[in-house]
């Protein structure tokens, strides 16, 4: 973002899926980075105003936003980060781990050395994870890789380093 003509308002843009998480009054922060290390205390802040709209020259979405403190620019801009939420205990796992078939979510599990087709309720998905509401519980041991060749009942070996052959 870029500092406004009110030393406190900032104005940038974010992608598609950003804009689509991102609401006015919504809470950011923002803190000083050196390389990849963060360091001094976070400015908080919040959203004033998300573009419904991409912007035609760039294809991005407008963001408005406002610290409670001046922020020093290093440069032209700041980087502000959003926490979009935090959903704790949760089971999640990787989105290409899971079937669909008929609308309904499937997975596998490895239960006695066997492994187990299982019906699947997703709360919530992106393009990376799904949270599983209902058909696991907390220590089962789910497949994230190589479920396309599984089949009810076959026999799994667990493989904790992927250089081990199989």
């Amino acid at each position: 973002v870029q500092a406004t003509a009110d030393d406190l308002v900032y104005e940038g843009f974010v992608s598609r899926d950003v804009q689509q998480k991102l609401s006015p009054g919504q809470d950011l922060f923002w803190i000083r980075q050196e390389g990849r290390l963060e360091v001094g205390a976070p400015v908080a802040g919040t959203v004033l105003f998300v573009g419904q709209e991409p912007e035609m020259a760039n294809g991005m979405y407008r963001l408005r936003v406002r610290f409670e403190e001046r922020v020093p620019q290093e440069g032209a801009m700041v980087v502000a980060r959003i926490h979009f939420g935090t959903v704790e205990k949760v089971i999640s796992v990787p989105v290409e781990s899971l079937d669909m078939e008929g609308g309904h979510y499937f997975g596998w599990v490895v239960r006695e050395g066997k492994a187990r087709r299982v019906s699947l309720s997703v709360a919530q998905r992106d393009g990376y994870g799904a949270i599983v509401s209902e058909g696991l519980v907390a220590g089962d041991l789910f497949v994230v890789g190589g479920s396309t060749f599984l089949q009810e009942n076959d026999l799994v070996m667990i493989v904790k380093n992927k250089e081990q052959v199989l």
